[in-house]
């Protein structure tokens, strides 16, 4: 039979406190990895309520492309997205350059 002071270090085995450095290295890894998947996940559905928004927009614009300035808007909720459509001049240098031109009243 083997005393322990006659048995090499290197075949004892871990003492006790190895074993907790490295549950403690796990658990935080884990930790790390748990979040990482948590955030991607949450992403991934951000990414897709965006995704709809813009199609709906997409779609809502070119329904209304032939619309002119002082048209009544829409407004509506679809796929729990709520949109509103106004229809107002823009205005630009040409058009700016246009209205000093013009005769005044």
């Amino acid at each position: 039979m083997y005393s322990l002071r006659r048995v090499p270090r290197c075949v004892r085995g871990f003492s006790l406190i190895e074993i907790l450095v490295a549950f403690a290295i796990m658990a935080m890894s884990l930790a790390v990895l748990y979040r990482a998947m948590g955030s991607g996940i949450r992403d991934v559905g951000v990414l897709e309520q965006r995704e709809k928004a813009v199609m709906l927009a997409r779609s809502l614009l070119l329904a209304k492309d032939d619309a002119l300035p002082g048209d009544q808007g829409d407004s509506g909720v679809e796929d729990g997205l709520s949109w509103r459509v106004s229809v107002l001049p823009f205005s630009t240098e040409a058009a700016a350059a246009r209205a000093e031109a013009a005769p005044g009243p």
